[in-house]
């Protein structure tokens, strides 16, 4: 496709008369009724989602795609017809312009537009929109972005509703599946002996070496809960992994390891904030460096996930199981589930809205 066929960067906007013609389009000669959409589409609120110059050659696209596959009547496009539209049709039609990039913006006006207009099913809506936003997960066409958050709000609601399932599978990992998160509660660990049972007795003299430099450290640094969580992890890891304790290594690395991993899945001790940290936990046993390898090898004795955030939503190494966990680091899961659920309700609540009112 030529550039001078191309609409003006404000794709609302009039035609170029050096270069064509009203009623003249790039991809065919539509008919009055796919016109006097088009018309009142441009003249909607919901046009304001703009993607440059090539958004009314997007346009021409999707409208000559619904005259091709015979898209009138009432034109509730489901997310079946979308999915087609950008996987298949775009990208075999518009391979020399960018009208295929442009497309998942103009589209998610364009089909929100109709979908008010026709009173579609808000349920067909939100699955539309999810093919849209899945579209472009894979790769397919691009997403004009206004400040923190895409243009559209279809794709913005479907891009927070991911966040937002990524965030509860990582809290339900923390503390073993989801009905254990549902049933979460915030009750302090008891004062637990260490429990030998099912510990090889090869190994037990390591085990106990360990144990008594934790105990030490948890009287005199944490707390009850710390020590019981400690000690449970210290007997899965010899019961899981009893390799561990028979290699020539250090008794105090071992110690520092599972300490680390423990303080860390209760946010006790962070590398990435003020306070407690690494070298903070490493002076609790007379040492001047932690761990960190350590504590993934009893992480990964004992089966934990791997449910670290990066960038700025850090969440801290998981043990994979809630009775590891203290209780004030299960009151802030619990929080966060529940203000999840909320904004979950919030915004399915917001998208029904946006589906039967108009703007």
């Amino acid at each position: 496709m030529r550039d001078e066929r191309r609409w003006s960067e404000d794709w609302g906007g009039s035609w170029d008369e050096g270069a064509s013609r009203p009623g003249e389009r790039v991809y065919g000669v539509l008919s009055d009724a796919s016109e006097q959409l088009r018309t009142e589409f441009l003249e909607s609120d919901d046009r304001r989602y703009s993607s440059g110059k090539c958004a009314g050659c997007a346009l021409d696209l999707l409208l000559a795609f619904a005259e091709v596959v015979s898209l009138g009547g009432t034109m509730r496009w489901d997310a079946r017809t979308v999915g087609h539209l950008l996987r298949v049709w775009a990208p075999g039609i518009a391979k020399d312009c960018g009208a295929a990039d442009a497309m998942p913006t103009v589209l998610a006006a364009f089909v929100r537009f109709v979908h008010r207009r026709e009173g579609a099913d808000p349920v067909t809506s939100r699955e539309v929109a999810r093919e849209i936003h899945e579209a472009v997960q894979d790769g397919i066409g691009t997403v004009t972005w206004s400040g923190r958050a895409t243009t559209d709000p279809w794709l913005r609601e479907a891009s927070l509703r991911d966040a937002q399932a990524r965030d509860r599978e990582r809290l339900a990992a923390s503390v073993g599946g989801p009905d254990a998160l549902a049933a979460l509660d915030a009750e302090p660990l008891p004062d637990e002996e260490f429990v030998w049972g099912g510990i090889a007795e090869d190994i037990r003299t390591r085990v106990a070496e360990h144990l008594l430099l934790l105990d030490e450290v948890a009287d005199e640094h944490l707390d009850v809960e710390h020590r019981t969580a400690i000690r449970r992890v210290l007997a899965r890891a010899a019961r899981a992994e009893p390799e561990m304790f028979r290699r020539p290594t250090q008794v105090l690395r071992g110690a520092i390891g599972i300490a680390l991993a423990v303080c860390e899945a209760n946010d006790t001790i962070a590398s990435f904030r003020r306070g407690a940290n690494h070298k903070v936990l490493a002076g609790w046993f007379g040492a001047t460096g932690a761990a960190p390898d350590r504590a993934a090898s009893v992480r990964h004795a004992i089966g934990a996930p791997s449910t670290f955030g990066g960038g700025y939503d850090r969440s801290p190494p998981a043990l994979g199981s809630a009775d590891l966990l203290i209780s004030a680091r299960r009151a802030k899961i619990i929080a966060q589930r529940d203000a999840d659920a909320n904004d979950a309700d919030a915004n399915d609540a917001d998208a029904n809205d946006a589906s039967e009112t108009p703007c």
